[in-house]
Order: C-alpha cells, then structure tokens, then sequence
C-alpha cells in the first residue's frame, strides 16, 4: 500500500512543533524585546486539540445514529469541553478548512431532534459537501474515508426514517469510500457488509423512478446492481466471496421478481453459519418461498418446502443465539419482528388466501395491515404489498 499524502494532523502537530522551535530559539537569542511567539504557539495547539477532539466527538455522534442507545453507555454531555470548542468556531470562523469541516459535520449530526429537521439537514449536508470537494486536496485519503463515512452514516439515518431523498448521496459516498479504497491499494479487501449494503442501495435507486436520480446517475457513471457484483466481488475476503456474492445475487433476482433463479442462487450456500449473512440468507429465503407459495406453489412442492417448519427452525435460531451471540443484542430486535409479521400474514395467508367472502376478513385485514404499518424496519412495504394482494 503507498504511504500517501501526509494527514492533516500530522501537518498540525508539525506546525506545533514548528512555533514551538521558532519561540525556543527567540529565547535562546536573549532579546527579551521580541514577542516570544507565545500566542502563535497557542493556536497550533488550539488547531490541533479542537480537531482532535471534533473527530471524536463527531465519531460518537455517527456511530450514534446507526445503533440502539443502550450499547453505548455515555452520552453527550460526558464529551467534556465540545461544545465550548464549537461555539469557539461559530464566532471565530478563521480555523482550519478540516476544523470547519467536522464542526458542521456535528451540528448536522445534532439535527434530527430540532425543528424543521428535514430542510435544515439537507441544506446542511449539502454545503459540507460542496466543503469536502473544495478542500478535498487537503486531506489525505484515509481522512476522505473517515468523512464519506460519517455522511454515509447520516444517509443511513435519514432512509431508516423514510427519507429517500437520501438515497443517491447514499450511493455516491459509498462509492467515493470503495474509489478510495483502490487508490490506496488495487487490491484492497471489501468489508463485507459495505458490499452487501452498496448492493441494496443500488436495487433500492433501480427501483426508483425518480427523474433526478437518473440524470445524476448517468453523469456520474453508475454501475447496476449485478455491475457492482461482478466487479467488486474479487475484493471480498476470500472465506466470505462466495457466501456474499451468491446472496447478492439471489437478492437481485429476488428485487426483479426472478423467484427460482434466487432460490437456485441460495441453494448453492448450501449451510452457512455466520452471524448476520446467516439471518440475512433466512429472511431472504422464507421472502422467496412466500413469493412462490404465492405465485407458484408447484416449486415448493419440487423442493419439499415446508414454510412452516423453516418459520419454526428461524425462531429457534433467534432463541438459540439470543444468549450466546452479543453481536446480535443491536439487530435482534429487526429479525424477531420479521419473524412475527412473517408468522402473522402466513396464518393470514393460510386461512384465507384468495378466499376473502368470510364475514371477518375485512376486519382481520385491516387489523393485520394496522400491525404491519406499525414496522420501522424496510421490509414493512414487502408485507403490505403481499397484504395487498390477497
């Protein structure tokens, strides 16, 4: 891997080091009547500790919008001296381009709970952007990283909370991190969730009709969903590259409506046992086998498919890792109520089917639909459209 640019901390603890040689050496001149570079001094430092001090805190408030409170144990009020050092800033707006940076970066993280949260974080996280690409040159590429990956984070944020608007910037700063990645070094190992997750964002965007997304789409390139699979799956680690790679395809075939083609896809996992692709492969697989029960039965029966006893052996996985895997603790919560809304549509499904002349359908199937709009996680829409079809 080449070594790089230099970072910007390593420039400022060298500007440190410079003021502070230039005051020893005033000193050991004897002139007791020249200033000894005192306040210069103290501005390095100030530059260096606020951003220092910014990047962990931004950290904390990134990190804090992608998991559940309760893993993390402190709050914001424990980073001492922060928001002192913000409002330092605001009224000095003289620093340096990545202390302006990450300043505004926090101040969009805290967003979300104010009013007018959604015009306000937009035009915010656009003018950080238009920031990142005027000083882009300043940073060295693991910082660019750092940055794209706390908008991205944001991004994540925003989708999780019905905001699509998001989308495309999702994309496009994941892609910048991957771009990134292969300056670096071209044969840099893909984290495997980013791959999974650079795969949904882009079937997510195909599904989309939007205009805008489009036109900015075409002028910046973008690959398709199986485009993406075929080019970065040799950056995967070599123990998950087929386990990822057969899971995002299945999923393509699976957004496109191709059921036996996906089933075929994750037929060649045969078992996997790792945490998370094994719950993703699951919920994938009991998604394709109601798609089939539904539209084409005759495969299940092929296949000696029993949806029932593949309900029963998801929740007795969920009940058996609930104990022994702590990694889980922050998603179970998204994989149990799949389980449940799953569970709840195929009794649903089974009692009635296309047969909807009972005198408690209606009632029932607006009960179901009730539950189901309750759902935060993105498989709520999954449900409704299969509620909506029967």
């Amino acid at each position: 891997m080449k070594r790089g640019k230099k970072s910007v901390q390593e420039k400022l603890l060298e500007n440190i080091k410079k003021q502070q040689n230039k005051r020893r050496q005033i000193q050991t001149s004897g002139n007791r009547d020249k200033e000894p570079n005192l306040l210069n001094v103290s501005k390095a430092l100030d530059q260096y500790y606020f951003l220092e001090k910014l990047k962990t805190y931004c950290s904390y408030l990134s990190y804090r919008l992608i998991v559940h409170k309760s893993l993390l144990g402190y709050q914001a009020s424990d980073f001492r001296i922060v928001q002192q050092i913000i409002r330092s800033i605001r009224k000095e707006p003289v620093w340096h381009p990545a202390i302006d940076i990450y300043s505004r970066i926090c101040g969009l993280f805290e967003i979300p709970g104010k009013r007018n949260a959604a015009t306000d974080s937009t035009t915010v996280f656009h003018e950080i952007e238009n920031l990142l690409g005027e000083h882009r040159s300043v940073f060295s590429a693991g910082e660019l990283i750092e940055l794209h990956s706390h908008l991205t984070n944001y991004c994540i944020y925003q989708m999780n909370h019905g905001n699509d608007s998001f989308l495309l910037n999702n994309i496009l700063h994941n892609q910048k991190i991957i771009d990134l990645e292969a300056q670096r070094d071209k044969n840099f190992i893909m984290n495997v969730g980013a791959f999974k997750n650079m795969v949904v964002l882009l079937l997510k965007h195909e599904n989309s009709n939007g205009k805008e997304l489009k036109a900015k789409e075409s002028r910046q390139g973008r690959v398709s969903a199986t485009e993406f699979i075929n080019k970065y799956k040799n950056n995967l680690p070599t123990v998950d590259r087929k386990k990822y790679t057969c899971y995002c395809h299945a999923l393509v075939e699976f957004q496109r409506g191709k059921f036996n083609d996906a089933l075929m896809w994750l037929k060649e996992l045969k078992r996997v046992r790792k945490m998370f692709i094994n719950y993703d492969v699951k919920v994938l697989q009991l998604q394709i086998y109601l798609e089939l029960e539904i539209h084409d039965p005759d495969t299940l029966d092929l296949w000696e498919i029993s949806i029932a006893m593949e309900l029963e052996n998801f929740r007795s996985m969920l009940n058996k890792d609930k104990n022994k895997n702590k990694k889980l603790a922050y998603q179970r919560g998204y994989f149990a109520e799949f389980h449940k809304l799953y569970s709840q549509f195929y009794s649903f499904f089974n009692k009635y089917g296309w047969k909807n002349s009972d005198a408690q359908y209606g009632q029932k199937h607006e009960r179901l639909r009730n539950v189901m709009l309750m759902c935060k996680h993105p498989y709520r829409k999954w449900f409704l459209d299969k509620l909506a079809e029967i």
